[in-house]
């Protein structure tokens, strides 16, 4: 509960809080649950390359695979920037 209100001053004051874990996807938005952060829809990005383009619930995801992001940033948007949490 605690480091939940940290979080959301730390994003009251206009700093983004992000959290970089070695977990997988589902560990990564729990934790991210307990902190407070958004965990829905393209609110988490794996930093490993994937093959599938969809989450754990079927939805179609962001890039995943740093050398996928850094494609994505140049070639369509920003998006894979304002996340919060980064997976395995």
């Amino acid at each position: 509960v605690q480091m939940a209100s940290y979080a959301e001053a730390l994003q009251a004051a206009g700093i983004r809080f992000q959290v970089y874990s070695v977990e997988g996807e589902k560990r990564t938005r729990t934790l991210g649950a307990q902190l407070g952060l958004e965990t829905g829809w393209n609110s988490i990005i794996s930093l490993e390359k994937a093959v599938d383009v969809r989450n754990m619930m079927g939805q179609v995801i962001l890039p995943s695979g740093i050398t996928n992001i850094r494609q994505h940033i140049k070639e369509v948007d920003n998006v894979p920037l304002l996340v919060s949490l980064y997976a395995r």
